[in-house]
């Protein structure tokens, strides 16, 4: 019998998992509602990947539609996008300590690890040089919805610094973003050198 009085008014409902050292049918329930909560939280969370890198052929080739694109420079006055951290393996936040937590049984801000995890990624990625930006409840109030992709998140048009034109962007695609943006900004365009990728102005539209 779990007699942690930590657990409280839960310990009956708790003592109902398992028997005999195995889960039982409520156990298993109870662990397979636990995962989707988990999965839930992670998915809820507002995150708009960005790059410090405007000069990879790699992430214009994989991100803008092979060069085709376009790319937007932000600027961000207040909250800043955080660094991902690259490494040997993805984070790990095992359910157990979801569980926990959940049981108050851990004193860690929980919500703090799943932030740090959504930011790191494996080595073979940081060519990509990625920052991550977690909107606040402020500008996505209830982060993304359940069963949903993704949150329009309001934002300042004057975070918007630049838009650079992609190597091989059509000309039309060019004058309709130039003609029906509804405000100002500075407009660049990619070039493909010998071994790089070089943003010069682009004042010829």
């Amino acid at each position: 019998m779990l007699q942690d009085p930590r657990i409280g008014s839960n310990a009956t409902t708790v003592n109902t998992w398992l028997s005999s050292g195995a889960l039982t049918p409520d156990g298993r329930c109870a662990l397979s509602e636990c995962e989707a909560s988990l999965n839930n939280i992670f998915d809820s969370y507002p995150i708009y990947s960005l790059s410090i890198r405007n000069d990879c052929h790699l992430l214009w080739s994989h991100y803008a539609a092979c060069h085709t694109g376009f790319c937007i420079e932000f600027e961000f006055p207040d909250d800043q996008p955080e660094q991902v951290a690259y490494r040997e393996h993805i984070e790990c936040v095992p359910l157990i300590d979801f569980m926990k937590s959940s049981f108050g049984l851990v004193g860690e801000d929980f919500g703090t690890r799943i932030h740090d995890a959504l930011l790191v990624k494996m080595n073979c990625w940081a060519y990509e040089g990625e920052y991550g930006w977690i909107a606040s409840d402020e500008l996505a109030p209830g982060g993304v919805p359940k069963g949903r992709k993704f949150v329009k998140v309001r934002y300042e048009r004057q975070w918007v610094k630049a838009i650079s034109f992609g190597c091989r962007t059509p000309a039309s695609v060019k004058t309709y973003i130039r003609k029906h943006l509804p405000f100002t900004t500075e407009f660049k365009q990619a070039v493909e050198a010998k071994d790089s990728i070089e943003i010069v102005p682009c004042d010829d539209l």
